[in-house]
């Protein structure tokens, strides 16, 4: 743990983030990160139960797990409502949010006393979870997929046929053979569809042995792993998201020894050794500010060293470096285009907003 603290294990201690902005949604913009891995928990259910059981010796109670159980649920509903605020548009994020809401009602159809009893209200929390599948079944295919209709990130081919990789089956381009997107479609249409006799059948001994309870464990990771790589595929594509582009990527920074370049002067390297940014904490990353502040400074500085030793070179070769119009800082810094610069000073503000 120490080790990762101190960043000597940058992709562990970078999981870590993000797994703990996935846990805490309300405290922390959507990114592409943490609403991956906040759509992956939500195939942990049953992993939930069962390590609660064996913490808690079995004798936590049934509605208890079942709560636990929803969490994941809530974490997509907290993300999706998140995601909405800009436009306030209920296609396609709050959609997505009551669905992942109707999971949480559905989590409760397993509990002890409404699962045994199959009374009226195993069969209207049953309905609920019905409903629930079925949009699931839908968002897997046409909005994380971008497959059938599409959904909202193909609307930009709609009209451009020669994009569409494989016809109406999928009007997107698309590096995924077909082969793998049809039985992507076949097996994820299957595994949606298992816990209905899970639930009708609950006592057959062989609906509860452990090899059929382990196999459909490794079927839901099977899914999950092409779900995935189609769903990738698809925000590769279409940006499906609508995730900013930028070249700013707010990854965790460490201390790093400042390494000498050739052909640089001394001053060069020593400013640039103290352009490393400072340790940070291993929740919060810096801001774009910042980062564009240092940027910014430490270019600044460069550019001058650069335009000095230019200068004394052609001083040496041929003296007539004065005579050019460009032969001080300050008429060089008046040809840059400022127009540019704002608009990185724009797109720095709007990155600290988002």
């Amino acid at each position: 743990m120490l080790d990762i603290m101190n960043g000597q294990n940058a992709p562990l201690k970078h999981l870590m983030v993000v797994m703990y902005k996935t846990v805490t949604p309300w405290a922390h913009p959507v990114n592409i990160a943490n609403f991956y891995c906040g759509t992956l928990t939500t195939s942990l259910v049953r992993a939930i139960k069962d390590v609660t059981k064996i913490i808690t010796k079995s004798q936590a109670n049934d509605f208890f797990l079942c709560a636990l159980s929803a969490y994941p649920s809530l974490i997509r509903v907290m993300q999706c409502y998140i995601k909405s605020k800009p436009g306030r548009k209920f296609y396609p994020h709050l959609m997505n949010a009551s669905i992942n809401g109707l999971g949480i009602i559905g989590c409760f159809l397993t509990a002890g006393p409404i699962i045994n009893k199959k009374g009226p209200l195993f069969w209207i929390i049953f309905c609920v979870r019905i409903v629930e599948i079925t949009g699931k079944i839908y968002w897997d295919f046409c909005e994380d997929g971008g497959l059938f209709t599409g959904g909202t990130g193909v609307k930009e081919f709609k009209d451009k046929r020669t994009k569409w990789q494989y016809g109406h089956f999928c009007k997107r381009p698309s590096f995924v053979p077909l082969s793998w997107l049809v039985i992507h479609v076949v097996h994820n249409l299957i595994s949606r569809l298992l816990w209905i006799p899970d639930v009708i059948w609950n006592k057959s001994p062989v609906l509860t042995d452990y090899i059929y309870v382990s196999t459909m464990a490794l079927n839901e990771i099977l899914r999950r792993y092409f779900w995935a790589f189609v769903r990738l595929d698809n925000q590769q594509a279409t940006n499906c998201e609508n995730y900013l582009a930028t070249r700013y990527v707010p990854i965790l920074l460490d201390d790093q020894p400042g390494k000498k370049v050739v052909g640089m002067t001394e001053n060069t390297n020593a400013n640039a050794e103290m352009a490393q940014p400072e340790r940070l904490s291993f929740v919060r990353p810096q801001t774009a500010s910042t980062v564009m502040q240092r940027i910014g400074s430490t270019n600044a500085t460069i550019g001058q060293d650069i335009f000095e030793d230019a200068k004394a070179a052609a001083d040496e070769d041929s003296g007539q470096l004065h005579n050019n119009e460009f032969n001080s800082p300050s008429k060089l810094m008046q040809s840059i285009d400022y127009q540019k610069v704002e608009d990185l000073e724009n797109l720095s503000d709007l990155l600290d907003d988002l």
